[in-house]
């Protein structure tokens, strides 16, 4: 199966057919992922931040395979677009339909190893204060509860982490 992805644009006075790839693209590429990576390891990390990092990715992709159906994404792949126009190729609907294709499995293998948990019932463990209390709390688990979140001191040092989680 050989597919023109690229193609020379019509009236092309660029000699060159052989496409070469940027070693700076590549490098910024393993760039966003290694501090991807890193973003989901570390000392201040914890499930439901993983959670929510998971979802909003799973959003992005969903966001990325409509935009390319729409009209094939410029403003969410410009290098792909900046590297086609600096070579006066054209990128081809069997290119972004591959694209598609490729971020339709990725948002699959996410649905299959990352299970849709509602992380909101969890939110009284990321802010006490302001939570309300989950489903499923005895009488004794909610005024637990609300002990904590009228607790001035704690409180404030909960604020205090949250704005220098590093102390």
């Amino acid at each position: 199966m050989n597919r023109f992805l690229l193609s020379k644009q019509v009236g092309s006075s660029n000699g060159s057919d052989k496409a070469s790839t940027s070693g700076g693209g590549e490098a910024k590429k393993r760039k966003y992922r290694n501090n991807s990576n890193l973003s989901l390891q570390g000392n201040n990390t914890h499930i439901l931040k993983l959670s929510e990092k998971i979802a909003a990715f799973r959003k992005k992709l969903q966001l990325w395979i409509t935009k390319l159906k729409e009209g094939g994404g410029q403003d969410c792949f410009p290098q792909l677009y900046n590297y086609a126009a600096s070579n006066e190729l054209v990128v081809s609907q069997d290119l972004i339909t591959l694209f598609t294709e490729h971020l339709a499995k990725l948002t699959e293998y996410f649905s299959k190893y990352f299970a849709d948990d509602d992380v909101e019932k969890f939110a009284w463990i990321q802010d006490p204060f302001h939570a309300q209390s989950p489903q499923g709390f005895t009488s004794q688990d909610e005024e637990s509860l609300i002990e904590l979140s009228c607790d001035s001191s704690l409180k404030t040092r909960f604020a205090n982490h949250q704005a220098h989680p590093s102390h």
